[in-house]
Parts: structure tokens; sequence; C-alpha cells
């Protein structure tokens, strides 16, 4: 089942053991619009979003509810995570 980017926010950071107001310390925002776009009131911007993306270490379709597939990418570095990216794109577009 694919879940919509405030039910994705909410259990990525619940899986982080985040609180409202960690996450929203990290993104310099306040905890309140966290909040907004966990209850789907608002949604991030595309800044925002790509951010939470790589907090979570989770694809920005994943976060935005286009794909079901998370892929786990912490323990790589910022080269292996995009080449990591940039691999499953390459899939992606060969549907």
């Amino acid at each position: 089942m694919i879940l919509s980017i405030a039910e994705q926010i909410k259990n990525l950071r619940n899986d982080r053991r985040l609180t409202q107001s960690e996450l929203a310390k990290m993104l310099k925002v306040s905890r309140s619009a966290v909040n907004a776009w966990e209850q789907g009131t608002n949604n991030p911007t595309l800044s925002y979003t790509a951010e939470l993306a790589e907090i979570f270490n989770v694809s920005i379709d994943y976060l935005i509810g286009g794909s079901e597939n998370k892929v786990d990418i912490a323990g790589l570095s910022k080269d292996e995570q995009e080449a990591v990216r940039r691999v499953i794109s390459c899939f992606k577009s060969k549907k």
C-alpha cells in the first residue's frame, strides 16, 4: 500500500525515534510546520521534501508516495547514495 507524504513523514520520523520538535530543528522550521505536514493540512516545499528524503535516507519518490520501495542507504557516502539513486532512476525509466 502506498502512503501519502503526510503518513510517510510521520512513519519515518517515528522509525527514527525523532520528535516533531527534533525534526523541525534539523530542518530549521517550526514544530507546527512539521505537525501540519504530518496532518496533511500543508505540504513541505520541494526543498524541504528533498531535505526530508536525505534525513530519512529514502528517495523523494518513496517519500511522496510514488513508490512502495524503501531503499536504506544510510551507511553509504553522499556520492554512493547519489549513485544508488541514479541506478534506481535508470531502472524505473526502463519500465
